[in-house]
């Protein structure tokens, strides 16, 4: 999948790229490019993801990552008293630092409290760290539940979810 398919959101730069470092731990500079300018992008602020994406020609992340990256534990514990919203997207930028039992932590909690925006986003900050961690038979099932309302959308999703299937059961998903 292109990464400048037609109607790709933000976060789904950022979806494949985290798919990409997984799968491969390689990525083509002008893909680096995209992903590592969504993740610097005021709407997202995902500076671990940019500098992932710094290593492979993407944009340095913005000033702002090293002070991020150190308020994380602050960020981690004000989450029980913040709304799904906040929840969610610490749980984003936990990911982007490597973090990703917390991520699915918090994640997981985001489901429970209201305001979330995107509804599908919990889902996929949990399974993408229960795939992170090689848990891809329980991140399987999650992927296959997540309904986004946009076609570019639906493709990142899917392609996570074929990417985990064949990791849990690789002599299945061959046939």
């Amino acid at each position: 999948m292109a990464l400048t398919t037609k109607g790709m959101r933000d976060i789904d730069y950022i979806y494949m790229g985290r798919l990409i470092l997984l799968q491969a731990g390689k990525v083509k500079s002008s893909d680096a490019t995209l992903v590592g300018s969504a993740a610097n992008s005021n709407k997202l602020a995902l500076y671990g993801d940019a500098a992932a994406m710094q290593k492979f020609g993407g944009p340095a992340p913005d000033p702002r990552a090293a002070a991020d990256r150190a308020s994380m534990p602050k960020q981690i514990a004000d989450a029980a008293k913040n709304d799904g919203e906040y929840n969610v997207k610490t749980a984003e930028a936990a990911y982007g630092y490597g973090q990703y039992a917390d991520a699915e932590k918090l994640a997981r909690a985001a489901k429970t409290k209201p305001g979330v925006k995107d509804p599908t986003e919990p889902d996929m900050v949990i399974a993408m760290s229960l795939a992170a961690q090689g848990k891809y038979a329980e991140a399987a099932p999650i992927f296959d539940s997540v309904k986004p309302a946009n076609p570019a959308s639906a493709r990142v999703v899917r392609l996570w979810s074929y990417f985990v299937k064949a990791k849990a059961s690789p002599a299945t998903a061959a046939k």
